[in-house]
């Protein structure tokens, strides 16, 4: 999610092993979602990733590049992994000469010295032709092998990446058209009460020309800028001047979320989905409402002969639990009962009060004393009891 955040565009992973995991699984498809291009080592351990997969490299998403890798005379390394229908390439991996930490150099082999090929080569291949698509970049890899009688039958391509080769292949290819008109304006305010949570009606619209545009998308950005995850459907462009998303269901959007953009689109292309770029935007502003309330308000004044002034404190008791406060206002009240002006504002704290959890609370005593201090007591107790005491915010614990 970083990575996306700030707007890389490859992702080179010298690293695997372990389980399959829905939660990288996820992560991975979010990057295949913002246009980057995923390489990821198939493996030191001489296995068929069609029989033993090994992830990352196995996850079948469409922006996955899994490496094996290959000797200097063009032979499948001994410790690489292979397979016919899960490895896309092979690079150069064996006794190659690397940074290694403290300054220095040395001869390194494995899968991980091989992906790093493919991850230059797909950055040659972008930095040579910008407008081409990680789709159109991962098929211009995968494209342009030089295949070799070793790797037949044991990577998807049967060849080593050749960098010749991908830019004559690059320089072919056709890039995406996209539109070059765009939306004029995006609109959106967050009718979701929950903190971190947003819901409600985006509304675009339209540009003022739509001969090149077919619909429109909405995009969340980062604050640094670039796209992230999609907003609902495609909205056609109809001729209307305003259009509408309804988003049905809530979003959470990443921590990296700052605003929302607006891009139009055709079937050969976008227009980026960047914050400080052709498309509007709207910032992401959490319309929330706090779950609880103070519990009490006790007012403690001092004399004071002048007209119209007062002196004193004004003791607060907290929220049960603060997590849906950030602070709490202090207004005078009017004569007739309606709210007046606002006196002044207290910090919430993150305040959790104290309770009791577990089989064994009904066994403790618990009290208040006259100071508010919370109290739990359990005098003899026996084995195998259980209970979990949870607070959070400024407190003291004797």
């Amino acid at each position: 999610d970083y990575a996306v955040a700030h707007g890389a565009k490859i992702a080179s992973n010298s690293w695997g092993g372990g389980g399959s995991s829905s939660a990288l699984r996820a992560a991975i498809e979010h990057t295949e979602v913002a246009g980057m291009l995923f390489t990821a080592a198939a493996g030191n351990e001489a296995n068929n990733n069609d029989e033993v997969p090994s992830f990352p490299a196995n996850y079948d998403i469409p922006n996955v590049i899994s490496v094996a890798s290959i000797t200097p005379e063009g032979d499948l390394s001994y410790f690489s992994c292979y397979g016919n229908s899960t490895v896309h390439v092979a690079a150069p991996g064996s006794g190659i000469y690397s940074t290694v930490p403290h300054n220095s150099y040395d001869t390194l082999s494995g899968t991980s010295m091989a992906t790093p090929h493919v991850s230059g080569l797909a950055a040659l291949v972008w930095m040579y032709r910008p407008q081409l698509s990680m789709h159109q970049v991962k098929k211009i890899i995968v494209g342009s092998v030089r295949p070799l009688p070793a790797l037949d039958g044991k990577v998807i391509t049967g060849g080593l990446i050749n960098a010749k080769n991908a830019l004559e292949a690059a320089w072919a290819l056709k890039p995406p058209r996209p539109p070059v008109h765009a939306p004029q304006g995006i609109v959106f305010e967050d009718t979701d009460s929950r903190i971190g949570v947003y819901g409600g009606v985006v509304t675009i619209t339209a540009a003022a020309d739509e001969s090149d545009i077919e619909y429109y998308r909405v995009y969340m950005v980062s604050g640094a800028g670039f796209q992230l995850e999609s907003l609902g459907d495609p909205i056609p462009a109809t001729g209307e001047l305003e259009l509408t998303l309804d988003l049905n269901s809530s979003f959470v959007p990443s921590q990296y979320a700052r605003s929302l953009v607006a891009v139009s689109g055709n079937s050969s292309g976008e227009i980026p989905a960047r914050l400080h770029g052709l498309v509007p935007h709207v910032d992401l502003v959490d319309y929330a409402v706090p779950l609880l309330g103070p519990k009490s308000a006790v007012w403690r004044g001092k004399r004071d002969n002048r007209p119209g002034c007062v002196n004193g404190s004004l003791i607060l008791r907290r929220a049960a639990d603060e997590a849906s406060i950030s602070e709490y206002h202090v207004y005078w009240r009017t004569a007739n009962g309606t709210r007046g002006p606002l006196v002044g504002s207290i910090a919430g704290a993150g305040f959790l009060e104290p309770g009791c959890k577990g089989p064994s609370c009904a066994l403790i005593d618990q009290s208040r004393t006259r100071d508010g201090d919370y109290v739990y007591e359990r005098g003899a107790y026996e084995n195998n009891e259980n209970a979990k005491i949870t607070a959070s915010g400024p407190a003291r614990v004797e």
